[in-house]
């Protein structure tokens, strides 16, 4: 990326006469302004969010689909010209600015992205689905595409009846789950889950099944024991009757290759006999080889149900204690159910486990009654969601409010600062329909701040039905976990305050949280809660009957249509998940970012994925980058050249320019220069003009050495025109330029040498600004004035002078007659 930093300042600090300029035309009145109330003077640059907010403007003479183009691209182009789209965001950033304000911009501006490329990233995704696949096996059992079934041959056929109205050049970014292996028997489906209902257990006997691991951690008279009952096989553990202090009891699976599947769940069924203490505990390890307690363990019990009664008998009937996401995890995993508990401590619950699964498609169906995660409430406002409840009962400053940080929304109520004694609040659910015989979960997770009192019940009512204080409420809050700290600032996260089940009730319920507390009486802690979700699981009745051992993959593969068939496009590569995974970092999202920067990592894609390229081989790579807000498809073009591949797409130019407000926005393009004086203040203006006089008047009159005409020994000082690089000025005494070349000098008498040197002086700036300046443009239609700054040193003071010039043609400046002025004179 080549950078043109031009530095732009406003230039209305003179104003010439007989020359209309940029300031003449646009500034009428400038010189009569008022202080301004906020002048804004700053440099800015465009960062990935303002491009974003360029694409959404509407700037008069540009296309919205060219703006469009900018929040992917990240630069600008001739299709959004800087000088219309800068002043647009700028009114939109600093709208507020008073007149005077300027604002130094730098952008990238990039030639025209190819258009295939912009198509490439527009491209409509497609994910191949169970109907489609059904189509293609002529039956519903296997949901991927084989070897004998491919996507070459199939997916044509597939987007063909997808998109029936595509036109010519229409490009469909495909998604489809991919297995090398073909199926066996008769209805496995892809990635064969791990099972196990425990039919082959021994009744009373140590569990001993092959691969598990059954093992006593403390205490002798207990174990993890096979059980039968009603022709039905499962595992237990109970401490009752051990007479030990201690039973800790571990059962844990055999490893499991969670990369098999592609979302992978654990569910188990569970039954619970005679509670007294919870003694269960559900964990997962990635290192576990046989020993468990030198294993590093990660407890999910939070993601289960496990119901505390009946305390006397047993639970009527099975149910799944529910289900946990396992995507987290890569590679082979082991899971745990370990019990502590103590024959002689009254912690001898028992617990009973079946049907235990990890896989893809778990044979439970899930109901959710409930699943609230407050996305669609308005921040800082009263909670108003369809059918909820917001009730204040006492108090008229505090409500149940939306709340949003980063970029989660939930619901929150506080009584600090209500100023009141009372404030009393319930926030209440839609009626929850609860079926007879079934055992939905009711949960939620929260977050406490500023803890100084127990403020926050949970109560559910069998009878509400609008009237809060009419309707008898039952408070279940003890089954739930309410922190009461931190007493300073808020917890970092969101953590699950429990499960609760609503087996227990029947027909319609509404939960209540209810909020007492005091503004002036030190009971304002902060309650934050998300995700209240009442959620039934029940067995699906499908057999757990191990599947084929077909491992699938989801691949992604770019299609476009010729305007007769599909086909895939052979010239793009698109970056897969396995792709992502391979390359470290971007498989942790899927995803490029400015942090993880696509141009690191595509170059060795493509030669893993080209091992053959020949010399000129063009290549559209497609693949997923974050924004910071959003994930959106982008494409690049790379080419094969000596040996490597090298990004292809059409370079980009950092620009800085100044624009400036007078009651509107607009570019000015002229420029003033200072050169501040004083000792290693130089810019390498004033040796370009010592440099030029050694070229081309010491050396041409025959002189070889610095020190012997116009320029000294040291080579950075001049006295043809008096400039001096160290002292960053023009030395106007005559005696240092007698002492310099007194062949030159002598014979003028001080007042004719003074004449000499402001006579040249113009001709100096101008050949230091063409030589600092070649490849500088004049703008059409504007008249670009530059303003140098400069200070004159006459042997006591080292006065301030401005002057100007304009910019006739490229790195061609004229001096602007009587422009030349000390600093404070008019």
């Amino acid at each position: 990326m080549r950078k043109n930093n031009i530095y732009f300042y406003f230039a209305a600090l003179l104003l010439l006469v007989g020359c209309e300029d940029f300031d003449d035309k646009n500034f009428d009145g400038l010189d009569d302004m008022t202080r301004p109330e906020n002048q804004i003077n700053k440099e800015y640059t465009l960062t990935a969010d303002d491009y974003a907010t360029i694409s959404g403007l509407k700037v008069e003479g540009v296309e919205a689909d060219a703006l469009k183009a900018v929040k992917t691209n990240f630069y600008l182009t001739a299709a959004t010209p800087a000088h219309d789209v800068i002043p647009a965001f700028l009114a939109k950033t600093w709208y507020t600015a008073s007149a005077g304000s300027a604002v130094k911009v730098t952008y990238d501006f990039g030639g025209e992205t190819p258009v295939y490329l912009s198509d490439l990233a527009a491209a409509q995704n497609y994910t191949v689905s169970a109907a489609d696949y059904a189509t293609v096996w002529d039956n519903d059992k296997y949901a991927f595409f084989t070897p004998s079934k491919s996507p070459e041959k199939n997916l044509p056929k597939v987007l063909a009846t997808a998109f029936p109205e595509a036109t010519s050049g229409t490009y469909v970014l495909a998604s489809y789950q991919y297995s090398a292996t073909e199926p066996g028997g008769d209805g496995e489906e892809a990635g064969a889950p791990f099972t196990e209902d425990f039919e082959s257990v021994t009744p009373n006997a140590d569990v001993n099944l092959p691969g598990w691991t059954n093992f006593t951690e403390k205490g002798t008279k207990r174990t993890w024991q096979g059980k039968t009952f009603d022709n039905n096989g499962y595992i237990q553990f109970s401490a009752n009757g051990s007479g030990e202090a201690e039973n800790v009891a571990w059962l844990i699976t055999p490893g499991i290759d969670v990369s098999a599947y592609t979302a992978p769940v654990f569910t188990f069924d569970l039954k619970i006999g005679y509670y007294n203490a919870e003694c269960l505990q559900i964990l997962v390890s990635e290192d576990f080889s046989g020993d468990p307690l030198a294993a590093n363990w990660k407890d999910i019990t939070a993601n289960f149900y496990l119901p505390k009664e009946p305390t006397s008998g047993y639970a009527d009937n099975w149910s799944v204690a529910g289900i946990a996401d396992m995507s987290g995890y890569d590679g082979k995993i082991f899971i745990a159910f370990k019990y502590t508990g103590s024959g002689t401590g009254g912690k001898t619950t028992t617990y009973q486990i079946d049907n235990v699964f990890v896989g893809d498609n778990a044979p439970v169906n899930k109901s959710e009654l409930l699943n609230e995660d407050f996305e669609e409430v308005t921040p800082n406002a009263d909670v108003n969601l369809p059918d909820w409840t917001n009730f204040t009962e006492k108090g008229t400053k505090k409500t149940w409010q939306g709340k949003s940080f980063g970029d989660n929304k939930y619901v929150q109520f506080s009584a600090n600062g209500s100023g009141e004694d009372e404030n009393v609040a319930w926030l209440i659910t839609p009626a929850i329909t609860v079926g007879a015989g079934s055992n939905p979960l009711f949960s939620f997770d929260l977050k406490v701040g500023y803890y100084n009192a127990e403020c926050l019940q949970i109560l559910i009512s069998k009878d509400f039905s609008g009237d809060v204080l009419a309707a008898n409420w039952e408070d279940v809050t003890s089954h739930f976990v309410l922190p009461q700290e931190p007493a300073s600032g808020y917890a970092d996260n969101f953590s699950l305050a429990g499960t609760m089940s609503l087996g227990a009730y029947s027909g319609n319920v509404h939960i209540a949280f209810k909020y007492t507390g005091s503004g002036n009486n030190g009971k304002t802690t902060t309650y934050q809660l998300d995700n209240v979700k009442v959620i039934s699981y029940a067995a699906s009745g499908a057999a757990l009957k191990p599947m084929a051992n077909v491992i699938t993959e989801n691949r992604l593969a770019m299609y476009t249509f010729n305007g007769t068939d599909w086909g895939e496009k052979d010239s793009v590569a698109v970056v897969n998940p396995a792709d992502y995974k391979a390359m470290g970092e971007p498989g942790s999202r899927n995803n490029f970012s400015s942090t993880i920067k696509a141009e690191n990592y595509l170059p060795q894609f493509l030669g893993v994925k080209f091992p053959y390229a020949q010399e000129g081989e063009v290549k559209a790579v497609v693949y997923n980058y974050y924004t910071g807000s959003d994930t959106e498809l982008k494409a690049d073009e790379y080419i094969f050249t000596s040996g490597a591949w090298k990004y292809n797409n059409i370079p980009v130019e950092t620009i800085t320019e100044q624009y400036t407000y007078i009651g509107k926005w607009l570019y000015n393009p002229n420029v003033t220069l200072v050169l501040t004086p004083g000792k290693g203040m130089g810019t390498g203006h004033f040796q370009a003009l010592t440099d030029w006089v050694w070229e081309n008047i010491d050396v041409p009159a025959g002189v070889t050495t610095k020190g012997l005409g116009y320029v000294t020994t040291y080579g950075n000082n001049d006295y043809y025109f008096g400039g001096s690089e160290y002292q960053n000025n023009f030395d106007f005494r005559p005696s240092a330029w007698k002492q310099q070349n007194g062949d030159a000098y002598n014979a003028l008498s001080d007042k004719e040498l003074t004449d000499l040197m402001w006579e040249r002086l113009p001709q100096g700036i101008q050949i230091m600004l063409e030589s600092m300046y070649p490849t500088a443009v004049p703008v059409e239609g504007l008249t670009v004035l530059y303003t140098v700054s400069f200070g004159v040193y006459d042997g006591s003071a080292t006065p301030i002078y401005t002057i100007q010039y304009e910019l006739t043609g490229t790195g061609e400046f004229t001096y602007i007659e009587d422009s030349l002025k000390k600093e404070g004179e008019e």
